[in-house]
């Protein structure tokens, strides 16, 4: 037996909490499951998406936003792509096809953390 199976959290620091709630909940349209002072979580079917507040003026905070190691899949990317993009989310680049076979692109959050959207396509 697997001493670790699942990813059962996601934790995303954001210096600006409620933006960063309205942003995964408005925009990406995420279920939010509940809140409290400092801290979000949003269902995702497999694992919990947990925002959490981070000062970005306390210098101990090692959590600044960077690249952030989350992919969401898209059914149809080139609609999630278009529809995004209608409501100001700021895309790294185009969906682009992958020598795998999937369909990838980047956007920014409202904290600067870059997320991955992928439609995984079966080989024909």
């Amino acid at each position: 037996m697997a001493l670790l199976t699942e990813i059962s959290t996601v934790r995303v620091f954001c210096p600006d909490l409620a933006t960063s709630i309205a942003f995964y909940r408005d925009v990406l349209e995420l279920p939010l499951r509940s809140e409290g002072p400092g801290y979000a979580q949003f269902a995702t079917g497999q694992a919990t998406l947990l925002l959490e507040r981070a000062d970005p003026d306390d210098p101990d905070e090692p959590f600044a936003p960077r690249f952030l190691g989350v992919t969401f899949t898209a059914p149809d990317i080139a609609e999630t792509y278009r529809v995004l993009r209608a409501r100001g989310v700021e895309f790294l680049h185009p969906p682009e096809t992958q020598p795998w076979g999937g369909v990838m692109t980047h956007f920014r959050d409202p904290s600067g953390h870059v997320v991955t959207a992928v439609e995984y396509r079966r080989p024909s």
